[in-house]
């Protein structure tokens, strides 16, 4: 069961987050974050993690052990942000939630997140699963 910090959080437990850590190294994933107006690039694991332990519970706070970075980048995605991985040849991608009339999603993107994509670009349709 997900940690219960991770369904309070909000894009403004984000950006809060990217405003007061020092990030270490980006490994794989990164996030952008409007930050003072620019958008600075966070390691997403380590921004997920402090974003987390942002919201105000009685919960534990989060620890790495706690989700793996896919989980991480996906809730960021969710929650608006542009998401990149680097791949071992250097090989760049960048992902952003595919709302109605925004960007679709650049690759990496997950099947379930095609499926959502054209399952909302679709909404008016009715569809069954036989």
């Amino acid at each position: 069961m997900p940690h219960p910090r991770f369904e309070a959080m909000t894009r403004a437990h984000v950006i809060e987050a990217a405003r007061t850590f020092t990030p270490k190294r980006i490994q794989r994933w990164s996030c952008l974050v409007p930050v003072d107006g620019a958008d600075r690039e966070f390691p997403v694991k380590q921004l997920f993690m402090a974003a987390a332990n942002q919201v105000s519970s009685q919960d534990p706070p989060v620890t790495p052990a706690d989700f793996i970075p896919h989980f991480a980048a996906a809730r960021l995605r969710k929650l608006g942000f542009v998401v990149r991985y680097v791949a071992d040849n250097g090989a760049q991608s960048e992902t952003r939630l595919a709302t109605q009339g925004g960007p679709m999603p650049l690759s990496p993107i997950t099947v379930p997140e095609k499926v959502l994509a054209f399952l909302r670009e679709h909404r008016t349709l009715a569809f069954c699963d036989d």
